[in-house]
This record gives structure tokens, sequence and C-alpha cells, in this order.
């Protein structure tokens, strides 16, 4: 399998395993109820066979797994492949990296806040770290093109980050 499928299964799986999905038989259920009627459903073996290789991810699918989860991996994933083909500046959807890791940061929090499961806290912790080592990179990136631009933020003196 070639490093570009390996990411998109990748992918695939992460959704397969986000919140709102959760498993390969709910996986199956979402892509089945997209499916045109007649056409024959798909089972959680055809889903591993997929994950792993052997049956190549129809577009139709892939994307119906990502509008239920809310997350749109394999889409992005695609784009800045096909730019990078191209020469073009690659699209970056930092924005969804935050939002995402946020949701999840937040969905750990909310567990933590009624659970005395020391893991829950844990992940909690780790999921909040991971939003904010996120969030300062990206700021870092904004200032650095801000100053690029050479533009000074309103209210601020020239030079001031």
């Amino acid at each position: 399998m070639t490093v570009y499928l390996q990411g998109l299964n990748t992918r695939i799986k992460a959704l397969i395993k986000s919140p709102k999905i959760g498993c390969y038989a709910t996986a199956a259920e979402i892509i089945n109820t997209t499916r045109e009627e007649g056409r024959p459903g798909i089972s959680e073996g055809t889903i591993s066979k997929r994950l792993r290789g052997n049956l190549e991810w129809p577009t139709t699918e892939w994307m119906a797994l990502e509008d239920v989860a809310g997350s749109y991996p394999v889409s992005r994933y695609i784009a800045t492949r096909r730019n990078e083909d191209t020469g073009d500046e690659a699209v970056v959807f930092t924005h969804l990296d935050t939002m995402r890791e946020g949701t999840e940061a937040s969905l750990a929090q909310a567990e933590a806040e009624g659970s005395e499961d020391p893991e829950a806290i844990i992940k909690a912790i780790e999921e909040t770290d991971d939003v904010l080592r996120l969030a300062e990179a990206q700021k870092e990136a904004l200032q650095s093109r801000l100053r690029s631009l050479n533009v000074t933020p309103l209210g601020r003196k020239p030079g001031a980050a």
C-alpha cells in the first residue's frame, strides 16, 4: 500500500473511532443508509478490508463518515496533496484543527468533571495540553504572517508582537 493510501486509511480509521461514530458497525450503518436503493450493504468485515488496503474506499462513503463526524480529515488530506502535486500553495485548515482539538478537550473535561476516575482526569489534562500547544503554535504562525505583511495591529505600537 502506498504512503498516500496509508494516509487516507489512517484518517478514515480515526473518523470511525471518533466519538460521533465509534465503531465499525456504526460506520457500516452510516454508509449503508447513504447507498443507492438496491445496492447491497456493507459489513464490518468490508470496512476492515478497506482499512487494511485490500479494497478501495468509494468517495461517497468516506464523505458520509466525515459528514456524520463533523470533521473532514480525508478531504483536507486530499486537498493538501492535490496542491502539492500542482505546485500551488498548500491549503491549510488550522482553524479546523483547533476546533477539533478544542472539542476533544471540552468533551474530556466534561467527562472528568463528573468522574472520580483518575484516567478520565488524566485524559482531560492531556487533551487540554494538546489544544493549548496547538493554539500557541498557531498563534505564533499568525503573528509571523502578520509581521510578513508589515501591518501593525490596531492599538499596538509598531514592532510589538
